[in-house]
């Protein structure tokens, strides 16, 4: 039949006015607006739970945690309880849902129960599953400041 056409091997073009606005790539993946390069292609969407735990020192409860992982786009999110404790190690957070590519650092937000009127933040480093709390000052803040307190935070970083 000469009209058959193998997906396996053909594009699919969405077009308007004859200007080509979406390609669904053979091999899987989206390109828009005339884009036709493999690795510009929206490939991957995921999205699910994840279990932060403090790298070194207590336990954490675990209220809520999630990510939407779109590429190599990475933005998680969580809210945990630190168990009573006196540690003075730093407050990160280990078992990110993906690792971190090796870019440099990504910023993310952060709140807490118990800093005040300290501002807090989220950093994310390059080629690693941890995001730290920090002080606004970039001071880390330790688990005994926020021994039996809520944290809330979120980071969005690049994959490997």
């Amino acid at each position: 039949d000469t009209n058959f056409i193998n997906y396996e091997t053909a594009n699919m073009k969405f077009s308007t006015s004859g200007s080509e606005r979406m390609r669904v790539l053979a091999g899987g993946g989206l390109t828009f607006n005339g884009d036709t390069a493999s690795a510009n292609a929206l490939n991957d969407y995921e999205e699910g739970t994840w279990t932060p735990a403090l790298y070194e020192g207590s336990s954490v409860t675990v209220h809520s945690a999630s990510y939407t992982k779109i590429g190599k786009l990475c933005n998680v999110n969580a809210y945990v309880t630190i168990a009573s404790n006196s540690s003075s190690s730093m407050v990160r957070f280990n078992s990110l849902p993906f690792v971190a590519a090796n870019v440099g650092y990504s910023i993310g937000s952060a709140y807490t129960q118990s800093t005040g009127g300290t501002h807090v933040f989220t950093q994310i480093d390059g080629n690693s599953s941890n995001i730290i709390v920090y002080k606004n000052d970039g001071t880390t803040i330790t688990q005994s400041d926020l021994s039996g307190a809520y944290c809330l935070f979120s980071g969005t970083y690049r994959t490997t």
